[in-house]
């Protein structure tokens, strides 16, 4: 073997999975089980004394000398030796030798040449084969290759023809290795110099590229074979790191040896070391797969794999992807100002990536410098890009795995690099003079965010001037006078939390108390029980004394059932408590009675240790080949009865021909290892105190168990449903639920929901945990995703009936052209002609005769923008390579005339038609026709016409819904989907509308009107309210023509119109109540021509800023003047609006869909990017640079917001006790709801809370109007809204009844503070009178997610939370009656949606829809509540969303494969496979594709025979892996041959492959931990 070969990787791996090789020992060996052979082992060429040991020298971990490594062989009973050796083996020869002799071996071979090696073969008269390699040759034919190979050999040809030894010529790569090459170079020489004694040694470890082929390549070398050396073959294995395999652990080993056998060919068989372990352990393990292999050889089924001591079928994971979490602290110009030394501990485990360090400021700044890895070659490496050269590079690579102590040493003219006390980089540099931008500093990326670290910085010291002295030590280095930062990575709690007690002090630093016994340490990423490596424990009797003092003192048993019972734990899938739970295993109802505590310790932590003989489980494996296990009932000399737990009860009993039977062996228990490492050391405590006192008089009651276990147990059967109607719980709210738009609605689904599951529990029934998902707009089934509507239900050609006038903006699409702002005027006194004027260019793109433009039905021709209706005619469009500045246009009459400049001149531009030509004027005011009339105002009136209509008063309380009628009956035949209000000083209002209008709506306003307090027993009066209110309201038309007019404001400034293509400030420059000029104001933003890329809402904050949110651009900012605008933040799906708070937040509202799960409030501040230094991103299109989004506000359930509109402020307290609080309005249902805001450690999350009463369409807008103080809705049709009319206009108006909402909330530990308008009843204190459900969202790419159980992963359905107790409060000294409310939810979890049925006092109901984003780290106090210590804190469910979404692993097996036939396996109830079996045969191609209507996720996968207990531990051991949803729980090892994707209930997963070439039984299983031992079956190749 050469001496260049790197094995560093095998010891590298064998140190990587020594955790699992120990956590796999206490299996049971197989490589003893008794096979019945059809000749003994010593007639075979695969007999002992047919083997030679090969590799075994320099490759052996434990570096034996020649009498320990001839005493190992002889111990084996392997007779025959290949010696290979290094330099240091030279001295060692002649004793080799010596040791064999003694031992009775063979010194069969030597490896290449060595003189003195030759010398003592002669001496004590040895022959031994010489192996070598060839060189390549280099010539140009292949015949003249082979002749220079040969030849190149005669040297070596005639030494070992003198020796009497044969040469053995050994494959390793390249042609030389290659076996038709090898075979024609020994040919060569026989023939051309008589060299018989020269043959081939192949080594099957350098021939994965030659399986398929082995059969015929073998009878090729056969005339030349001198030694077979075999070896584990799996596909590619050279390319997937597992190139050397013991024998048995390669998908084709029986198969090859079956070859080799059949092949006649009779000479030694090498079995190889070679990989830096124990070569004795290697050896062994190899001979342990030879004889599992060997009965398969004769047709007889493969018995239990035998499990390796020096591999784990266990592959190394594909490196993960994830970086570690950077930390930002505070910039400082101690970080900036040179001379400076910066020191760090790092270990980087891969090179592959840039790796930051640290990073000072970020790179616009010329202080900035950052420390790291270079990309590829993982050298050290320094970026200041303040000085020339901007990069200090090194050499030293310091991504291998190891820590590694980093210092920088910054000087005005140089920085050295050092790494480990050794000065890597010595560099001159000079100031570039560049300025300083201050910014933060960040451990383990840059302060802008992106690149991070693969690895963790353990701690990072800066320090003033330069340190001689930098450290070399692991630990953090001490501080004193020069140091400015001492920073330590936060030591993790017992939940895998930065200790908080060091983080609220400010000092992140944890020391270790090493005196710590290994059993009380906790694995660092958990938190979880289990060794250093994630491993079971070794068992510890101190362990066992401290679990139960710790149960005693702090355990508890309620906690205990409720982990006991979790799917995560899989408990109940095997024992029973009370009534409820598998029979796998013991009945523990009564197990603190029968065992002692420290023997249900011993069960829990190490399950095999002792086991009861009833539960010893056996494998039975029968003459066909079948293979049972279970335990066995009774036995006689005729049978055995074997007991399969996991069969239904009728199917458990099998009894077995006593002479049928192939071969059996014991188990042990079939309770899986480490299943205790899904479980924190609270919650163990928890079990443990629950079982230890089990059936004892001071356990918990039997009736308290059932009751629990019935709601645990009821996941299994699916989430329960309950009989519901479609009509409203309050119709009066919702006055239109009739109409046939609403047909098929459910109203009110999630309260409904909430009042039958309360029911059933206040009448003493048993509430099932998970509960039925909403079922979708109009009941879903096959309706789809939008229900009943559909494109035909949004198609509408109404606006093309309607007359635009002379002027209409658009996306204009014609002439081939497409013009994102274009500007259609029609001109001529009969309007003749029509063009198109780009405000872009200032030129006239089109023109055209015979008509107008006209827009598509297709939604309401909102999509495909304007269109030529008429003639195209041919006109010229000349280059203007100019200044320009369009300003805007004026109208007088039908007339419209552009305002622009052209190098700071203003011009008019009057386009008419003449002599059927279309014509410009174009000159300045002064100079043009038109100047003077503009000039003196003089603008006739375009629509003189006032229109009256009704003013509807409702009569709800304490808040009225008025109707104020559309005018929808007008000469112009004017469309009113209202998009937008503003109101004038007098209490009028200006509605916008998508059709471009602008409307001026006169008399609305309510007399003012005083309203007293709404504490009970206070006087309110209403009286005179509407007595004097207007029942007409007057409309005028203002303005026309703008494109898609999406908001308004109206302030001192003017009238300010959002369209898509600009904000246009509208001017009545005579007073008539029309518009006159219509002022470009801002085109800052873009224009998409797209048809979703709307932009809507517009809002002014008080120093004068415009904020709109915009479908391509985001939230963008827009200055005072109009001259800039800045994207604040991005990722908005569809964002219909938004909001400005009372504290100065901007609010926008997303739409379900791609990347956006559900619809949502989101929340942002209103500073730009260079403020605050990065734009936050809300998820939408995807994540960006794998980083997390920022996190909505508010999810909206989609039974109560399927599309959402804007958000508005209460500005007053006209409007009841609501002062300051946010409103949000849906324009999917036309309603409107409360918002309410928590912020914990500076995440915000909020509550929505539905206020009565439903507006006639889909709410767009709401503000209110400062005259009255009232709110004023405008609403429009467009797709996907549920309300009957095209537009509306309406008033929500406060009463003076007393207002009894929520207006605040609070998320602690143990549940929810809520803060409420008025008193709460004392009925409220009942925790019985109200209901908590949550359920989460899935973040993807998919359109809109499904509602899922937080608890059971894949599940549709809501998990049921107890409400513990409920507690009322005073919110201040100064409140005279209870007005808060504390709800204990022990199981509080952050979750996407927590709906709260609150029955304030009897029958009186509220909803609340809470975001769930964080828990204060502390508990709401109060002396009747438990404290939540022991309570672990989930991570945010969007956390494992991200990985699935963009680090999941692909199937590789999707590829189709032709003619591949097509087989179903359906999942069954009760963790099953209908199928239990299928045949295949040999190498067929196969569809294989799992239907999983079950109510829980599975998976398949296909399995090497003989190891379906292996990977099931492996599954098993899944449970406490973060990452194996990524893998969808399929374990990294070998042993899995094809695999499924985790199907999801109601779904399928489809995979093609071809079937094995070996026939034999391949087990399949389900991989999700907790489910294999139940759900397996075979695959039985023929």
């Amino acid at each position: 073997m050469p001496n260049s070969l790197p094995h560093r990787s095998f010891r590298f791996l064998a140190l990587a999975l020594s955790g699992l090789v120990l956590a796999l020992a206490n299996l049971p060996e197989t490589h003893a089980v008794e096979q019945d052979s059809p000749e003994p082992l010593n007639r075979t060429i695969f007999a002992r004394d047919n083997l030679v040991a090969w590799c075994i020298v320099p490759f052996d971990g434990k570096k034996r000398g020649p009498a320990e490594r001839a005493a190992m062989c002889a111990k084996l009973g392997l007779k025959k030796i290949a010696y290979d050796w290094r330099d240091e083996h030279v001295a060692t020869f002649e004793q080799e030798i010596l040791e064999y002799k003694k031992h009775g071996l063979e010194y069969f071979a030597f490896w290449a040449e060595h003189d003195e090696a030759f010398r003592l073969f002669e001496k004590h008269k040895l022959h031994p084969q010489v192996w070598k390699m060839f060189a390549q040759p280099k010539a140009a034919t292949q015949e003249a290759r082979i002749k220079e190979a040969a030849e190149g050999l005669l040297p070596q040809v005639e030494r070992t023809r003198k020796m009497g030894s044969k040469l053995g010529l050994y494959n390793h790569g390249g042609w030389s290795g290659e076996p038709e090459n090898m075979a024609a170079v020994c040919e060569y020489l026989r023939k051309h110099h008589d060299a018989g004694h020269v043959g081939i040694v192949y080594n099957m470890h350098h021939a994965h590229g030659r399986i398929d082929d082995f059969a015929e390549l073998l009878q090729l070398l056969k005339p030349y074979l001198l030694c077979l050396n075999l070896n584990g073959m799996t596909r590619d294995g050279d390319q997937r790191g597992q190139k050397i395999l013991p024998l048995g652990e390669g998908e084709f080993d029986v198969s090859l040896l079956k070859t080799i056998r059949e092949s006649g060919y009779a000479g030694p068989i090498g079995i190889i070391g070679h990989t830096q372990d124990d070569v004795e352990q290697r050896l062994q393990d190899n001979l342990d797969g030879l004889d599992w292999i060997l009965p398969q050889l004769d047709g007889k089924p493969a018995g239990p794999k035998p499990k390796p001591r020096t591999w784990s079928p266990q592959v190394e994971a594909p490196r993960s992807t994830r970086n570690v979490t950077p930390t930002s602290l505070k910039g400082s110009p101690e970080y900036r100002n040179p001379p400076l030394t910066v020191e760090c501990r790092v270990t980087l485990p891969r090179k592959d990536q840039y790796n930051i360090l640290v990073a000072s400021d970020t790179k616009e700044s010329g202080a900035h410098w950052e420390m790291f890895s270079m990309n590829g070659s993982g050298h050290l490496t320094v970026y200041s890009p303040g000085r020339k050269p901007d990069h200090t590079d090194s050499k030293a690579m310091i991504c291998d795995g190891k820590p590694h102590n980093i210092a920088m040493i910054f000087l005005q003219d140089r920085i050295r690099l050092i790494v480990d006390g050794k000065v890597v980089a010595d560099q001159k540099v000079e100031s570039t003079g560049r300025e300083a931008v201050p910014g933060g500093l960040t451990i383990a990326g840059l302060v802008e965010g992106g690149l991070g670290s693969s690895g963790p910085v353990e701690w990072v010291r800066i320090s003033r001037g330069v340190r001689e002295d930098v450290t070399t030590e692991a630990t953090a280095p001490e501080k004193d006078a020069s140091t400015v930062l001492l920073w330590k990575k936060p030591v993790a709690d017992a939940g895998g939390r930065p200790d908080q007690a060091k983080r609220r002090s400010g000092n992140s630093e944890a020391p270790r108390d090493d005196r710590m016994p290994e059993h009380r340490r906790f694995a660092p990423r958990s938190g979880l029980l289990a060794g250093a490596d994630g491993s079971a424990l070794e068992y510890s009797a101190d362990l066992i004394t401290d679990l139960l003092a710790e149960a005693e003192a702090e355990g508890h048993a309620g906690r205990g059932l409720a982990a006991f019972s979790a799917a995560k734990s899989a408990c109940l899938s095997c024992h029973k408590l009370g009534m409820h739970g598998g029979t796998v295993g013991p009945d523990l109802t009564k197990i603190g009675k029968e065992r002692k505590p420290e023997e249900i310790v011993e069960a829990i932590l190490w399950p095999k240790r002792t086991v009861k003989p009833e539960f010893k489980a056996h494998l039975i494996v029968t003459d066909a080949g079948q293979s049972h296990r279970g335990y066995i009932v009774r036995e006689s000399k005729t049978e055995l009865v074997l007991r399969d737990p996991t069969k239904p009860p009728a199917d458990q009993e099998l009894t077995i021909a006593a002479k049928s039977i192939d071969f059996r062996r014991e188990v042990g228990t079939l309770m899986p290892d480490n299943l205790v490492a899904s479980l924190s050391r609270g919650q163990l405590t928890d079990v443990l105190r629950l079982l230890i006192h089990q059936g004892q008089p001071s356990g918990l009651p039997t009736s308290q168990i059932d009751s629990v276990l019935h709601h645990t147990m009821a996941h299994m059967s699916g989430p329960a449903s309950f009989p519901y109607n479609l009509k409203p719980l309050n119709p009066e709210h919702w006055p239109s639920w009739q109409e046939h738009v609403n047909r098929q609605r459910i109203y009110d689904f999630y309260g409904k929901q909430a009042d039958h599951f309360r029911s059933l529990a206040e009448s003493g029934k048993p509430v099932p945990p998970v509960l039925i998902e909403h079922p979708g707009l109009d009941g879903g089934g096959e309706l789809g995703h939008w229900g009943n509507q559909d494109e035909t239900v949004w198609a509408s050609g109404e606006w093309n009936k309607s007359d635009r006038g002379s002027l209409m903006s658009g996306v204009f699409r014609g002439n081939g052209l497409t013009i994102p702002r274009g500007i259609c005027v029609q001109v001529g006194d009969g309007r003749e002609m029509a063009c198109c004027f780009d405000p872009d260019t200032l030129l006239y793109q089109a023109a055209w005769k015979g008509g107008f433009v006209t827009t598509s039905s297709v939604r309401h021709g909102f999509i495909e923008g304007l269109r030529i209706e008429g003639t195209p005619v041919p006109w010229s469009v000349p280059k203007l390579d100019r200044k320009t500045k369009y300003k805007g246009l004026y109208r007088i009459g039908p007339r419209v005339i552009f305002v622009y400049e052209i190098d700071g001149r203003e011009y008019l531009d009057f386009p008419w038609h003449k002599d059927g030509n279309l014509v410009r004027e174009v000159a300045t005011q002064d100079d043009h026709s038109w100047g003077k009339v503009i000039s003196d105002a003089e603008f006739p009136s375009q629509w003189p016409q006032k229109l009256e209509t009704k003013i509807t008063h409702g009569t709800g309380s304490p808040y009225a819904v008025d109707t104020i009628e559309l005018p929808v009956k007008n000469p112009w035949n004017a469309l009113f989907f209202a998009a937008g209000q503003a109101f004038l000083p007098d209490g009028s209002a200006l509605i916008c509308t998508m059709q471009g209008d602008v409307w001026k709506v006169s008399g609305i306003s309510l007399p003012e009107v005083g309203y007293a307090s709404s504490l009970p027993g206070a006087a309110h009066t209403q009286a005179g309210s509407l007595r004097h209110a207007s029942k007409k309201a007057t409309w005028k038309r203002f303005a026309s023509g703008l494109h898609h007019a999406l908001g308004i404001v109206a302030d001192k400034d003017g009238i300010f119109v959002l369209g898509r293509d600009q904000i246009t400030r509208l001017h009545d420059q005579n007073g008539d109540d029309e518009a006159d000029f219509y002022e470009c104001f801002s085109n800052a933003y873009e224009t998409s021509p797209a048809g979703h890329d709307y932009i809507c809402g517009l809002v002014r904050d008080a120093e004068g800023y415009f904020y709109t949110a915009s479908g391509n651009q985001g939230i963008v900012r827009i200055s005072p003047d109009g001259q800039k605008a800045d994207v604040i933040a991005t990722g908005f799906r569809n964002p219909d609006g938004l909001g400005l708070t009372a504290g100065g937040r901007i609010t926008v509202p997303c739409s379900e869909g791609g990347w956006t799960p559900a619809s949502m409030i989101c929340e942002t501040d209103r500073t730009v990017a260079g403020e605050k230094g990065k734009i936050p991103h809300f998820g939408y299109p995807g994540p960006k640079n794998g980083e997390v989004p920022a996190l909505p506000l508010a999810y909206l359930p989609r039974g109560v917001d399927n599309s959402a509109g804007g958000q508005t402020n209460v500005t007053s307290d006209r409007w009841g006790p609501l002062q300051n609080q946010l409103l949000h309005f849906s324009f999917g249902t036309g309603s409107h709801f409360l918002v309410l805001r928590d912020e914990v450690d500076g995440q915000a999350q909020g509550a929505v809370v539905p206020l009565p009463g439903e507006f006639a369409s889909g709410a767009h807008r709401g503000s209110f109007n400062p005259r009255d103080g009232q709110l004023y809705v405008t609403g429009m049709q467009g797709w996907g809204c549920y309300t009957p009319q095209t537009g509306c206009f309406q008033r929500v108006r406060y009463t003076g009844e007393p207002v009894q909402l929520p207006v605040g909330f609070e998320v602690y530990r143990n549940g929810i503070l809520l803060r409420f308008s008025s008193p709460v009843d004392e009925f409220a204190s009942d925790p019985k009178a109200h209901f908590a459900q949550c359920w989460n969202y899935r973040y993807s790419q998919a359109y809109g997610s499904p509602e899922f159980s937080t608890n059971h992963y894949g599940m549709r359905g809501h998990d049921v939370l107890e409400i513990r107790s409920a507690i009322q409060r005073f919110a201040s000294a100064a409140s005279r009656f209870p007005d808060e409310l504390f709800l204990e939810i022990p199981e509080l979890q952050p979750v996407n949606q927590l709906h709260l049925r609150l029955q304030l006092t009897p029958g009186q109901f509220q909803d609340i829809f809470m975001t769930i984003h964080k828990l204060r780290d502390e508990d709401y106090e109060d002396t009747s509540l438990a404290a939540s210590r022991n309570k672990s804190i989930n991570p945010h469910p969007i956390l494992q969303d991200m990985a699935m979404a963009t680090r999941v692993i692909p199937n590789p097996y999707q590829r189709r494969i032709q003619g591949a036939r097509l087989i179903t396996i359906e999942t069954g109830t009760n963790l099953s496979y209908k199928t239990r079996s299928f045949k295949v045969k040999a190498g067929e191609p196969i569809a294989l594709t799992l239907a999983n209507p079950d109510v829980v996720p599975h998976n398949l996968a296909i399995v090497k025979p003989g190891t379906l207990e292996r990977v099931g531990q492996m599954a098993n051991r899944l449970i406490s892996d973060p990452e194996a949803a990524i893998r969808h729980y399929i374990p990294e090892t070998s042993d899995v041959l094809v695999y499924t994707d985790v199907a999801l209930p109601k779904e399928n997963f489809t995979i093609q492959f071809k079937a094995p070439e070996v026939p034999g039984r391949y087990p399949y299983l389900c991989t999700f931990p907790g489910h294999w031992l139940i759900m397996n079956g075979e695959m039985i190749v023929e």
